[in-house]
């Protein structure tokens, strides 16, 4: 493999990640608020979601 082979593999690669990295920031910007919603849940017990979710430790009547 050449030298120019190697760094159009590189580069190849190196795009593909930066693709990669792309797509988690976008997951995370998604799932990011939704975890902190039930965090809250779970410190808040009376949050109806908690309930839903099971998470409030309470037992209902």
């Amino acid at each position: 493999m050449t030298d120019a082979e190697k760094i159009a593999s590189l580069e190849e690669e190196n795009a593909r990640l930066g693709r990669r990295v792309a797509a988690l920031e976008t997951w995370a910007q998604t799932v990011g608020p939704l975890v902190n919603q039930l965090q809250g849940a779970v410190k808040v017990q009376a949050n109806p979601l908690a309930d839903l979710l099971n998470l409030s430790n309470r037992r209902r009547p």
